[in-house]
């Protein structure tokens, strides 16, 4: 069962924003896709992978329950119980592909939480 994602509204640095912003940028998307695809939606991956703590509570009072960031790591291993990793791959070549599946990405999990998330 596939769910549907949001991304926020005008793709704005969330946790550069004032909690306002941050809740009519979560909540307008949501509003919007749930009247076109006529679903709910109840996922968010935060635009620029970019999150604070602000931005994780607003978007689980908003009612999104999975919530993604650009932290790498493993999808069963989610930063504060709510955020869940992804391992960026698209442009990855294959050998590349296979070091991230073999956990190479782990040795930048310091660098990425101090460049994604804010406190």
């Amino acid at each position: 069962h596939a769910h549907a994602l949001t991304h926020s509204h005008t793709h704005k640095r969330l946790s550069h924003c004032d909690l306002n912003t941050i809740s009519e940028e979560i909540e307008k998307s949501k509003s919007i896709l749930e009247s076109i695809c006529r679903t709910e939606i109840n996922s968010i991956c935060y635009p620029f992978g970019l999150f604070s703590d602000e931005v994780v509570r607003s978007c689980k009072m908003a009612g999104y329950t999975n919530q993604y960031s650009s932290l790498p790591g493993s999808y069963f291993d989610p930063f504060l119980d709510q955020v869940y990793r992804r391992n960026l791959v698209q442009s990855a070549s294959k050998n590349e592909l296979r070091l991230i599946l073999l956990g190479a990405n782990n040795i930048f999990k310091k660098r990425y939480l101090k460049q994604h998330y804010k406190k």
